[in-house]
Order: structure tokens, then sequence, then C-alpha cells
């Protein structure tokens, strides 16, 4: 994945999420509003963004907006594991740290998060995949 655009990385794991709820017996649709796709999960709009593991072992989940959708999505994708967090929107607007001009920054923010660790405010959102398919199958 490390050799992929970010617009291709982005839809590889709109494509793992979709999958993955299908697996787990809940609805799926993609939905395109003003040029961003989104996974409809049971009705529910989501955003996903997928982050590797940078350099210093967290996920840093960026390029995240005030878009139309309902929750946030963020999976990690580590060489031996697979984490994510179902975060509702205000939540990770409310706790997302601006991307580009540091923390008063409010178009563009990012979430790190470190595997297998408490991550504050984060935990109660997920961290192991059996935790985020216990909040998909809730949607």
């Amino acid at each position: 994945m490390l050799s992929l655009t970010s617009g291709a990385i982005g839809a590889v794991g709109r494509k793992l999420v979709a999958g993955w709820a299908n697996r787990l017996g809940l609805r799926t649709d993609q939905e395109t509003v003003d040029h961003k796709t989104f996974v409809v999960v049971n009705g529910a709009r989501v955003q996903v963004k997928t982050s590797t593991l940078w350099a210093n072992n967290t996920y840093k989940f960026q390029q995240i907006r005030d878009d139309p959708y309902d929750r946030l999505l963020c999976l990690g994708v580590s060489p031996d594991d697979f984490h994510a967090w179902l975060i509702p929107k205000t939540e990770a607007l409310t706790h997302a740290s601006g991307q580009h001009t540091g923390a008063a920054a409010r178009e563009t923010r990012w979430i790190t998060a470190i595997p297998n660790a408490r991550n504050g405010w984060l935990d109660e959102y997920g961290g192991q995949l059996a935790d985020v398919a216990r909040l998909l199958t809730r949607l």
C-alpha cells in the first residue's frame, strides 16, 4: 500500500470496509457527494480514512474535514494486524488536531492513534476490528 497514491489508498480502504460490513450482514452502498466518496452502512454515511504505520509506530488519519458524513471510520493497516475506530463526526472534529497550520487549523485535521495502546478519548470507539464490528452493527 505504501506505493499507492492517497486516492488509491482511500479506494482500497472503502472497499475493505464495505466488504467487511457485508460479511457482517450489514447493508452497504457507496455514495458520492461533492466529489467525495462515502461508504453507506445501514443508512449511515461513513467517511473512511486509512493509514499505515508511521515510523514512530502510530497511525495518522489525515485530511479530516467537516464533510457530510455521520461517522468517521479510521482503518489502520500494519504489517501484522488491522486496527479500527468508528467515531461520531462531532467527536472526530472536536478531538482532531490541526493538520497543516498547527492546533488552530480547522479546514483539515488529523487524528493520531497508537495501535494496541490506550488512546484516551478514542478508546470508546474501538481499537480492534471486533470492537468496531459491534459498533457497526448498531448503525
